[in-house]
């Protein structure tokens, strides 16, 4: 935890660094999770939903909401220096949150898996760095009593 604050203006010099920090994410993170859910129904794709009571856990900033400098700036001056005390600590933790984890894990997944999809729909093959082989199970190993065989190609060993 950082020092106390000698000053206002040093506690909303702070706050605009974690709007700087944290915006983009804090803006998107619901919207793409909600996004990438229809775009995996559209496609046919499995659909992970996270818990709603979960999702409810999201951090109410609402500093970050704002697109411009100067509207935080703003916005900043016109709040009780405890609610700005309350907004930066909750910002300082946003990274460490498990809903944004959640959410973060999930956008990558949803972009690694619709990767795969159009690989597969525009090349015919499906790249499996990506997604999990559905053939690979039952080929490999296989054992027989005097001796172990191999199916499938050598890449699969």
């Amino acid at each position: 935890m950082s020092e106390p604050y000698t000053t206002r203006d040093e506690l909303i010099d702070e706050a605009v660094v974690l709007w700087k920090k944290h915006g983009v994410s804090y803006r998107t993170l619901m919207v793409d999770y909600h996004n990438n859910l229809k775009i995996r129904r559209k496609l046919g794709l499995k659909v992970n939903r996270l818990n709603r009571l979960f999702l409810d856990e999201y951090p109410d900033i609402p500093y970050m909401e704002f697109g411009a400098i100067t509207q935080v700036k703003e916005y900043l001056q016109t709040l009780d220096t405890w609610y700005i005390l309350a907004q930066v600590n909750k910002a300082r933790t946003f990274d460490d949150i498990d809903i944004v984890k959640a959410l973060l894990g999930h956008k990558n997944s949803s972009e690694r898996m619709f990767q795969a999809y159009m690989d597969e729909r525009e090349n015919g093959r499906r790249d499996y760095s990506a997604a999990i082989n559905p053939d690979a199970c039952g080929s490999g190993k296989h054992f027989n009593r005097t001796r172990i065989s191999y199916s499938g190609d050598v890449n699969s060993l």
